[in-house]
């Protein structure tokens, strides 16, 4: 065999194996499908991200966290609360997460104002409150 074939044998196998290996990419967000703007609070939850991060610095990862669409209104980076301006047809992507469904890590309330507040306050009520729309992707729909 020549060293030609022997690349090219090579080379699919390593695509092969990448291809199959990739874990699945999941998507929830939170999309404005009304004609007004709607305001998002998003209240992180402290002692989660401590039990993961230790003593290493998260506020870089909330802050990276709270751009997922969306204007960014306020960050309180005392009490961890995020306000985001969402604006009709617009959407902030609350969770991406690798490998798994969403299970809204390190949020501990999401209200969206409206005419009405929707306040999801417990990690079932979250769960529940987004929909899988298409494959991977869990959709809120504010209407």
């Amino acid at each position: 065999m020549n060293k030609s074939r022997c690349f090219q044998i090579f080379i699919f196998t390593v695509l092969t194996t990448v291809t199959i290996s990739c874990d699945p990419t999941f998507f929830a967000r939170i999309n404005n499908i009304t004609e007004e703007e709607i305001v998002l609070e998003l209240q992180f939850d402290k002692s989660e991200i401590q039990s993961v991060w230790g003593n290493r610095p998260f506020l870089p990862y909330l802050k990276g966290r709270i751009n997922g669409g969306g204007v960014v209104i306020e960050f309180d980076s005392i009490a961890l609360i995020s306000k985001i301006l969402i604006k009709p047809d617009d959407f902030f992507t609350i969770e991406q997460a690798v490998g798994f469904r969403p299970n809204f890590f390190g949020i501990k309330k999401i209200q969206v104002f409206k005419n009405d507040t929707i306040t999801l306050d417990t990690k079932e009520s979250m769960i529940n409150a987004f929909k899988e729309i298409n494959t991977r992707q869990f959709y809120l729909d504010i209407k």
